[in-house]
């Protein structure tokens, strides 16, 4: 049931996306006038907070899930999903609290639809699914790639802790600056991998192409795909609103910041994850049921012990960042609601509870509450997106 309804949302997400790409000319899809209007520092910020283990881990389940094809979706659906990124900045940029530079869909929705009460609740599902479910994701990917060392479950819980005493916003910055080097190490490593290989690569291009378009490529890697598409660029999920309220650029400037924020997760880090994944496939054929397994194997194959360390640390950071990202956000938004300091504190330790539970609750368990809460947070955003679309434009 939940696999129809998400086809139907596919659907009418594709139909707003192509309409709001005709508001702004299509300039969505023109890289080179993105690049002028970029707000740099809002960029490092995007991909500091964006770029998680969904990247990466994302990836490789959509790979071993869907096959090959499912990239060619996933190039397919960011393209048409970047307008409605677009849209969801500028309206997040428009509406945001100017005073204390905080945004998300509360702001667009209630100032903008004078919605109060489908405001508010698509606000509660916003803090639980990224500052709560988000959390849990990246600490469970932590110790499942450590193979649930004990001493790594001990040292990410006293990390953890040590988070709600500091500053989130400052340790977020850092971290901001860290992760753009830590995406050229990435880039630098996939590139070399894939020039070492280059003698395959036109046949894996053909294959991302033509099993894009098997029954499997349809019927599962299509869907997988788009999901894939949606998760990775956080697409009506509320981030990209919250992150473009931070800046003080111009809307539009903001709004193509995320754009290009979007294109370089997926058409270079999911894609250079893909690859390498994929020329891996062509010289074993050893089957895996973890993507974890799978990542872990295929750094191993190309790099050594060094490619496994390499991975490693990439995860840890990159789920480092958005814990942080997460714990900063729900923060921020409760003290837009409330400067009572009981409130404030009882939040953080359910966000440090969410990020514990994580470390010993099965990862398919945490998937499942994360799909079922992003849909409907999808679904009730891509609504309040689409009745605000004629506020959307490139000027």
């Amino acid at each position: 049931m939940l696999k129809i309804m998400w086809l139907i949302t596919i659907i009418l997400l594709s139909r707003l996306g192509v309409r709001i790409a005709q508001r702004i000319n299509f300039n969505n899809f023109k890289i080179k006038k993105i690049s002028k209007k970029i707000d740099k520092d809002g960029l490092f910020m995007s991909l500091g907070t964006k770029i998680g283990v969904g990247s990466i881990i994302g990836t490789a389940s959509s790979i071993l899930i869907g096959g090959a094809g499912a990239l060619f979706w996933i190039w397919i659906f960011t393209i048409i999903f970047s307008s409605i990124i677009y849209a969801e900045s500028y309206l997040g940029n428009k509406y945001k609290d100017k005073k204390n530079n905080i945004s998300g869909p509360y702001f667009y929705i209630k100032k903008g639809l004078n919605k109060n009460k489908l405001a508010t609740f698509i606000t509660i599902l916003l803090i639980a699914a990224y500052s709560h479910f988000f959390l849990m994701i990246q600490t469970n990917t932590i110790v499942e790639i450590m193979h649930n060392n004990i001493y790594v479950i001990i040292i990410s819980i006293i990390f953890l802790v040590i988070t709600i005493i500091l500053n989130t916003k400052e340790m977020l910055k850092i971290l901001n600056k860290i992760v753009p080097l830590m995406c050229l190490i990435y880039i630098i490593l996939g590139l070399t991998i894939i020039i070492n290989n280059y003698n395959i690569i036109i046949e894996i291009t053909k294959q991302i192409i033509f099993e894009a378009f098997s029954y499997k490529g349809i019927a599962i890697g299509l869907i997988i795909g788009i999901k894939r598409s949606i998760f990775q660029s956080e697409l009506l999920i509320g981030t990209t609103a919250v992150a473009s309220g931070i800046s003080n650029e111009k809307s539009e400037s903001v709004a193509y910041t995320q754009v290009l924020g979007m294109y370089f997760i997926s058409f270079v880090i999911c894609t250079l994850t893909a690859y390498v994944i994929l020329i891996y496939k062509e010289h074993n054929l050893t089957t895996f049921n973890s993507y974890n397994e799978l990542l872990l194997n295929v750094f191993n194959y190309h790099l050594g012990n060094l490619g496994i360390i390499l991975l490693i640390m990439e995860i840890i950071l990159f789920s480092i960042t958005t814990i942080l990202s997460g714990f900063y956000m729900g923060e921020s938004i409760t003290k837009h609601f409330t400067n009572n300091k009981i409130m404030i504190i009882a939040i953080k330790i359910t966000m440090l509870l969410s990020s514990i539970i994580g470390l010993i609750v099965r990862n398919s368990i945490i998937w499942l509450l994360i799909d079922s809460i992003l849909f409907i947070i999808i679904v009730l955003n891509g609504y309040a997106i689409n009745k605000l679309k004629g506020e959307v434009n490139d000027r």
